[in-house]
């Protein structure tokens, strides 16, 4: 609640400063909360709380404050000998230092987050051989969050010498999934399609293809993408390039590539043999049809939807979009729908 509070004092609008009576207002409030989180039991939540406060004091133009705070946080966790003692739920020292990692470079401190990252690289280099590759995988993809990119793919280089040392087919697809991905996310795609090249045909191939090709779309590269789409294996995951391309065509007004895409989505989704996947697809395929301004198309969709679950999430979401449109009337109706549609479902939470 006190959080809540703050964020609302520290100002909804961005970065925008508050007024000097509002700021002094937050700021008492951010001491309390601070004071709140130190009294915390376990050290390992303790630090997160305080470390999670830092960002708040950076929407109130406190940088050194925040900084105070991130040093606090990370004493926190490197004075206890082990932050799980008492708590097995809490977190240990190595995931820690991950999540701070990240509080520190969204307070633009990188040179300290890379220090924690490091710290977490000695104990990685201990890790057994077969699931090391695994490790500097994910180690790379922190290296990469924190703008230390060629770090990060010095350990994606490391991580695939150890692919023929881990143990198991499905822990080997795992790994080099995860290096794929990793190599997508930096923008090195002809390392990202070799190691894919690597994979057996299944579903941790068809996840490295999917990444691989949302990552090339999202820097405008669309034909190399939709080629990708071609190498699914699954039916299953058929829809997972074209909903995310058929989205940014959408936000660079391309519309009517977007709705073409979206046919082969809808028709994709009719192969799919897995219910939960194919609900997914189509209630995405209905909301983008939608917001193309095809809306009997989506409506079209929410006939066909079967699962009351379904039908209530797609009439709740489609309302606010027709309403956006200038069709308030019928906003009004799929709302009313909705509401009705909850006397199918007395005392559960699609009721509420």
């Amino acid at each position: 609640m006190l959080l809540c509070c703050l964020n609302q004092q520290a100002g909804g609008q961005g970065l925008a400063p508050p007024q000097a009576q509002q700021k002094g207002k937050a700021l008492k409030l951010l001491a309390q909360a601070l004071q709140a989180a130190e009294r915390e039991p376990h050290p390992s939540f303790r630090a997160e709380r305080v470390a999670s406060l830092a960002h708040i004091y950076l929407k109130l133009g406190e940088p050194e404050k925040a900084a105070q705070v991130l040093a606090l946080s990370r004493r926190l966790i490197e004075e206890e000998d082990d932050l799980s003692k008492d708590c097995a739920e809490c977190p240990g020292k190595y995931s820690m230092r991950l999540m701070l990692a990240l509080h520190y470079t969204g307070a633009g401190q990188t040179k300290a987050a890379q220090e924690m990252l490091e710290q977490n690289m000695r104990e990685t280099r201990e890790a057994p051989a077969g699931h090391r590759g695994q490790v500097l995988a994910m180690m790379a993809a922190f290296y990469g969050e924190v703008g230390s990119t060629e770090r990060a793919l010095q350990l994606l280089d490391e991580a695939l010498v150890f692919v023929n040392t881990t143990e198991g087919r499905i822990n080997r697809a795992v790994t080099l999934e995860g290096i794929a991905e990793r190599y997508a996310a930096l923008g090195q795609f002809e390392r990202a399609q070799a190691v894919a090249g690597m994979m057996e045909q299944g579903p941790f191939k068809d996840h490295a293809l999917i990444a691989i090709a949302v990552e090339r779309a999202k820097r405008g590269e669309f034909d190399p993408a939709l080629q990708l789409n071609e190498q699914i294996d699954s039916d299953n995951f058929k829809t997972d390039i074209l909903l995310p391309l058929a989205r940014l065509y959408l936000k660079r007004g391309e519309t009517a590539r977007a709705v073409a895409l979206l046919d082969q989505a809808l028709k994709a989704s009719r192969r799919n043999t897995a219910p939960g996947l194919q609900s997914s697809a189509r209630f995405e395929i209905a909301m983008l049809l939608a917001e193309a301004g095809r809306f009997e198309r989506a409506l079209q969709i929410l006939k066909e939807s079967e699962a009351h679950e379904d039908q209530l999430r797609l009439l709740t979401r489609l309302a606010p979009v027709f309403a956006r449109a200038g069709r308030r009337r019928e906003a009004e109706k799929l709302l009313a729908e909705a509401y009705r549609l909850t006397d199918f479902s007395k005392g559960s939470l699609f009721e509420v």
